[in-house]
């Protein structure tokens, strides 16, 4: 797996827009695997409302 990519925070970002939610909307960031010091950082984001996970950047 490579690293986050613009166009997928793009996507995210409009998915999560397009919810249109009213309340408060957790993300977080996770490296799904080790992440080395030389790299390359690998992250998916996920969108958490009431702990339940409502979007992910990378759907199974």
């Amino acid at each position: 797996m490579g690293s986050f990519r613009q166009v997928n925070l793009f996507r995210f970002i409009l998915a999560l827009k397009d919810r249109n939610d009213q309340d408060a909307v957790q993300i977080v960031a996770i490296a799904p695997e080790t992440v080395l010091t030389a790299g390359p950082l690998a992250v998916e984001l996920i969108a958490i409302k009431d702990g339940q996970v409502i979007l992910r950047s990378n759907p199974p």
